[in-house]
């Protein structure tokens, strides 16, 4: 498959930002940062997942590595787009996430939105094209 054939359309991208916001309400931070995640497939399925630590870091469990286990665990393993929103002034997945990011695809392109003029949040949109 082409990668024009697997970009995703505006309406896409909408549902899958609102998705992760919203998954975002639900993480279990220690920390400052409540992170949200939105992964979909080639057949359009959306699976999301917030972040959620444990007292001993080390254990943490990152929204993106959420939303992408939430999609093995059904079934799926073709990946085409991957959102992740947190509310920081900078912001951005970790190694570990682009290495979970990338097993289910070769190259990545990421753009970045501002959604608000007062509060500065990321969005990071991956298209992956094999």
């Amino acid at each position: 498959m082409q990668l024009e054939e697997r970009l995703i359309t505006p309406t896409q991208l909408k549902e899958m930002s609102d998705a992760a916001w919203e998954v975002r309400r639900h993480a279990y931070v220690y920390g400052p940062t409540q992170v949200g995640a939105a992964v979909m497939t080639t057949d359009g399925s959306l699976f999301v997942g917030c972040n959620a630590e444990h007292r001993f870091r080390s254990h943490d469990i990152h929204a993106e590595v959420n939303a992408i286990g939430s999609m093995v665990a059904a079934g799926h393993t073709d990946l085409i787009a991957v959102v992740v929103v947190a509310e920081r002034e900078r912001f951005t997945p970790c190694g570990a996430c682009m290495d979970w990011i990338y097993q289910f695809g070769v190259s990545v392109y990421q753009l970045r939105l501002n959604t608000s003029a007062r509060l500065k949040f990321h969005i990071h949109l991956f298209l992956i094209g094999k």
